[in-house]
């Protein structure tokens, strides 16, 4: 298919599509999968996010743990609970929700996830892999823009896009 001017894309049809296939297939699955989020601090909208990620999980039949600590927590609070999630084999998926408070280093903390396990792509294993153009972990709002975008367009051979930002989250894995 070739675009030949502005064309709408339904993100919230294709959404649905995907979550019905994801649905199906972890109903065929002996054992859900499992997603497990850490939240520092009261961060009202990251609140809201893991509160998201907690319903979707539900929604999806994914078993999902969910960690608060304070906004106060060591470094050697968050990796106590990060290796708990590691060395669980219900745990699947290992989400630190971001930002962090100001007096945490994130890169610190991400890098104690099991790169097998870290779903926003950020552990420096992943970062290679991306960078590689080798299989990991890559965050999912590039995925995602980019599965919407070939909703429309499959094959993107000679296209040009202009991407803003080089952020970990989004420009540089869209690059």
């Amino acid at each position: 298919m070739t675009l030949d001017g502005p064309v709408i894309i339904d993100g919230k049809s294709r959404a649905a599509d995907i979550k019905s296939d994801i649905k199906t297939h972890v109903a065929s699955l002996s054992t859900p999968p499992g997603l497990a989020v850490i939240l520092v601090g009261d961060d009202p909208a990251s609140q809201v996010y893991v509160g998201h990620k907690i319903k979707a999980c539900a929604d999806l039949g994914f078993q999902s743990f969910q960690k608060i600590l304070p906004s106060d927590a060591s470094h050697e609070d968050i990796i106590a609970v990060i290796e708990n999630f590691n060395a669980d084999p219900n745990v699947n998926g290992i989400l630190l929700q971001l930002p962090l408070p100001a007096h945490l280093d994130k890169d610190k903390c991400i890098q104690k996830i099991d790169p097998l396990k870290d779903v926003d792509g950020l552990h420096p294993y992943n970062i290679g892999c991306l960078v590689s153009g080798l299989d990991g972990f890559v965050s999912c709002t590039p995925q995602g823009t980019l599965d919407l975008i070939k909703s429309v367009q499959d094959d993107l051979t000679g296209m040009h896009a202009v991407i803003v930002g080089r952020s970990l989250l989004f420009g540089k894995p869209m690059g």
